[in-house]
């Protein structure tokens, strides 16, 4: 009586699932920096702060470059226009 390790589906699979992590790490290295170039590029298109007077009336404003909302709560939302 022989016993075959194991079957050839399985064997193709665990040469696959070595195949699949031997590509990550060899792209591992390269995320961090593209990470990093995006957030770079997220930062230079984020608009500049801008100050918004206190007496904003309530609902939807026009404040310099800004659409601002202030609801009945207070809370105030703004968005780059």
């Amino acid at each position: 009586m022989t016993t075959d390790p194991a079957p050839p589906k399985l064997r193709r699979s665990r040469r696959q699932g070595r195949k699949d992590l031997l590509r990550a790490l060899l792209l591992a290295p390269l995320l961090w920096p593209l990470g990093a170039m995006l957030e770079r590029l997220r930062e230079q298109r984020r608009p500049a702060p801008l100050a918004l007077p206190a007496e904003l009336p309530q609902g939807l404003s026009v404040s310099g470059s800004a659409i601002v909302h202030r609801g009945a709560d207070g809370a105030v939302q703004a968005w780059s226009a």
